[in-house]
């Protein structure tokens, strides 16, 4: 709790054009438990406005603001976690509803944008050596996505996933010398790669990349990890029927 009397004489005190006359200030804090959500401050155009007397009510007001604040932000929360439960159960539907190759491939592009924005986003396939994109969204025409290929290093990104067999997430690929930028794309800054994993095996990744850096979250890059198993429990079908279709 603090109590400014007059703040003009507390160098603490910092001016807003909001309340340009403010005189005193009395800011309380928003307690639950031993948690501080946030303060209450009230000021007033005043000096001494706020006596000592005033503040068990004023605290008793502040708590009550705490509790609303709680209860709120538990009920966004639940309400993210259900309709998150929702979108990936209507995902899993639909991916597992066809086991056109083709059509399968865009659906996990087109869910993968109602469950992680992006602003390019893409298939890719270990085939010989390099990663061929066999699905995208977000490329410019040209050139055209399924003739990029790129050449899987050592100790490039696409390694690191399937050794780890963990979603990798690049804040800003300008400070990574290994980065490979493709020429006629835009540039890349906030990347975010998520492999595709069968069994024991990682058989691909999506590749989810932003133009802005320090874009990924970390719930969101779990909720990638969650959609990209459903993601590859249905191109590993598909691949499979493709197969024996053929």
């Amino acid at each position: 709790l603090t109590r400014l009397d007059d703040v003009s004489q507390d160098n603490r005190y910092i001016h807003f054009e909001a309340v340009p006359h403010a005189r005193s200030e009395l800011a309380l804090p928003l307690l639950r438990g031993k948690t501080l959500l946030g303060v209450l401050d009230i000021r007033s155009n005043q000096v001494a406005a706020f006596r000592l007397d005033d503040l068990p009510v004023l605290q008793s007001l502040a708590d009550q603001v705490a509790i609303a604040i709680e209860n709120a932000s538990l009920y966004q929360s639940e309400k993210a976690r259900r309709q998150l439960a929702e979108t990936l159960y209507r995902v899993g539907l639909a991916l597992s509803g066809t086991l056109d190759l083709p059509e399968v491939l865009a659906l996990i592009l087109e869910h993968l944008a109602e469950t992680v924005a992006y602003d390019r986003a893409a298939v890719m396939l270990p085939d010989k050596g390099e990663l061929e994109i066999v699905a995208a969204r977000g490329f410019p025409e040209q050139p055209h996505p399924r003739q990029i290929r790129i050449s899987i290093k050592e100790d490039d990104v696409f390694r690191q996933i399937m050794q780890t067999r963990q979603p990798l997430v690049i804040p800003d690929v300008l400070e990574r010398t290994d980065w490979q930028h493709l020429e006629n794309l835009p540039q890349a800054r906030a990347w975010l790669g998520v492999p595709l994993p069968r069994f024991n095996q990682v058989i691909g990744m999506l590749s989810i990349t932003r133009e802005q850096p320090n874009a990924f979250s970390q719930d969101e890059v779990r909720l990638a990890a969650t959609f990209a198993n459903q993601a590859a429990f249905a191109l590993e079908n598909a691949r499979l029927y493709d197969k024996i279709s053929r």
